[in-house]
């Protein structure tokens, strides 16, 4: 568990930034790095079996970012997330993350309602906050649907950015946040009990 260490440092990182305004700095991922030649001291036989699933989730997390279904600190998390001396990683991982994100959206429903999830703001104020993901440019009768990935949409938002547009904005759910804390629960049950 001592190799795990490192990988819970990038994504207790991760999950602030990514809570706090969707946004995750590639340096955050660094220091999951050091799990590699940690586990080749000291744990030698599970890394062909973190590889594989490694290789498998980063080819999962490429599909999905090119999909347009996930941003990119989402899609760079998946191999993440199997960077555990865990046999059963990362399965604990996601069902941990389901467990963080359903009680999250759940908060938010309770909080807001509904009309939590949506709303049509200025293009100013959609580029400001990364915690919105815009969907669809109104431009009095014109509504253009944006391109997806979030980095994308933002991209093709900019250039709306001197006109008199309206823009309809999703919230964005922090996946990589979800995923991270899913992590650090598995890492902290198997505190507890060694065996999963």
């Amino acid at each position: 568990m001592i190799a795990d260490l490192p990988v819970c440092v990038s994504l207790a990182i991760i999950a602030y930034q990514d809570f706090k305004n969707r946004l995750v700095d590639d340096w955050a991922f660094l220091p999951s790095l050091i799990f590699f030649p940690l586990a080749l001291l000291i744990y030698p036989h599970i890394l062909t079996p973190v590889i594989v699933k490694a290789l498998i989730m980063g080819l999962l997390g490429l599909l999905v970012y090119k999909l347009g279904l996930a941003a990119q600190a989402d899609a760079i998390i998946l191999p993440l997330l199997t960077f555990s001396t865990g046999a059963l990683s990362p399965l604990p991982s996601f069902v941990g993350a389901g467990i963080v994100g359903l009680t999250h959206i759940s908060y938010i429903f309770l909080k807001r309602g509904s009309k939590g999830f949506s709303k049509i703001v200025s293009v100013e104020d959609a580029l400001k906050d990364d915690k919105w993901i815009p969907r669809k440019v109104i431009l009095g009768d014109v509504e253009e649907e944006l391109p997806m990935p979030p980095e994308k949409a933002w991209d093709k938002l900019r250039e709306y950015r001197d006109e008199k547009a309206e823009v309809l904005v999703s919230f964005g759910t922090p996946l990589a946040g979800y995923f991270a804390l899913g992590y650090l629960g598995y890492f902290l049950l198997r505190l507890f009990v060694p065996s999963i």
